[in-house]
């Protein structure tokens, strides 16, 4: 039996037909930033969630990549609030 091989787009959420996949890689991105962040900081959920503004629900959804509720800004500002508060201090 012989498999197909397709060349991808660039864009695995393009892909698989996920709807608005360039949105969708640009919320997983920014959410994988926050991740790393909050991992190399060795914070816990509640104190990424303090410096975000956030509930940890939020921080718990994000993390495992449940996004719906996220827009680009949202997750940018968030990024943006964890770095700034942790270079503050």
């Amino acid at each position: 039996m012989k498999c197909k091989i397709e060349k991808s787009s660039g864009n695995v959420f393009q892909d698989l037909g996920v709807a608005d996949p360039v949105n969708t890689l640009a919320k997983a991105a920014l959410a994988l930033e926050i991740d790393k962040t909050i991992l190399s900081r060795e914070l816990d959920d509640a104190k990424a969630a303090e410096l975000m503004n956030i509930k940890i629900s939020d921080i718990q959804h994000m993390r495992k990549g449940i996004l719906s509720d996220f827009s680009i800004t949202d997750l940018a500002k968030y990024l943006n609030l964890l770095t700034v508060r942790l270079k503050g201090k």
